[in-house]
């Protein structure tokens, strides 16, 4: 059975209501009220831009490129620095799933309770998502949590990763503060089942160094980040009440996590170091 997309535009005639060119080359003034101009808003993308190695597979550089893009028109349409975000975000799950398809090639060896199978690359996603797992990597279910997970197990990114997005930060400090904070505190019985945010900061006070090392387990960036990352990139995707609205920073900052990250899985050649110098001082 074939099937073919139909590539044809709808020939719809024109209502009157369409806006010209004017209209979507006009700053939104949102922007303005940073001081920004188009070639300050560009500036960040394009230095960060530089630093990327020739080795980054062409898929991957040409969706970070759309990333830019997206980040650079939001000058027009400020709702496009969230959706910058979001596209850079989901460009890390992206260079991540090529880089560990690069590192197994496959066929996968495959086991479900007593029951095993072998399957080639092109298979795996469907028998991960059917409860299978990769011999040897039995917590690796293709999420982009645990793809996080396996790129710092096995070294390609390290466990004291930078993370410059504050939204992730942010959310896990909140987490640890009023998840795994108060309910330590709440078992041993220091503080109260409703406490205040300052009852929680005097209870962190209040602890050795050694229980701050065990309170602190899962706060190494490592843990922020696999935690962090695929939540922030799911409030991005499935908007409860309202669209997500970031500042230009927070798209910034995503791109230069995820160039970051991309240099890291595809480390730069000598070469790459000459023609960076090259750019950067003309």
């Amino acid at each position: 059975m074939e099937f073919a997309l139909d590539i044809t535009f709808p020939g719809v005639p024109l209502t009157g209501a369409e806006s010209g060119i004017e209209h979507f080359t006009t700053p939104d003034e949102r922007n303005l009220r940073f001081g920004m101009t188009i070639q300050s808003l560009q500036a960040p993308y394009l230095a960060l831009d530089v630093t990327l190695p020739s080795a980054v597979p062409k898929q991957l550089a040409d969706r970070i490129a759309v990333s830019r893009r997206l980040g650079i028109q939001a000058y027009f349409c400020y709702e496009f620095h969230a959706v910058s975000m979001f596209w850079s975000i989901t460009s890390i799950e992206m260079a991540l799933k090529l880089k560990f398809q690069e590192c197994n090639p496959g066929p996968f060896e495959l086991a479900k309770g007593t029951r095993v199978c072998s399957v080639e690359a092109h298979n795996l996603e469907r028998h991960l998502k059917r409860q299978w797992r990769i011999q040897g990597l039995p917590t690796f279910d293709g999420s982009f949590k645990s793809i996080l997970k396996w790129a710092f197990d096995s070294g390609h990114l390290p466990d004291d990763l930078p993370i410059p997005l504050q939204e992730v930060r942010g959310q896990f400090d909140q987490f640890f503060l009023f998840e795994v904070l108060h309910g330590e505190g709440e078992k041993d019985g220091r503080l109260p089942a409703n406490p205040t945010l300052e009852e929680i900061t005097g209870y962190w006070e209040s602890l050795s160094e050694t229980e701050r090392k065990r309170e602190c387990f899962g706060r190494q960036p490592s843990s922020v980040l696999a935690n962090g990352l695929p939540r922030l990139r799911n409030n991005l995707a499935h908007p409860r009440l309202a669209n997500i609205i970031v500042t230009p920073r927070s798209a910034v900052t995503a791109y230069s996590l995820l160039v970051d990250i991309a240099r890291r899985l595809w480390p730069a050649s000598s070469q790459d170091s000459i023609e960076d110098s090259r750019q950067i001082h003309p």
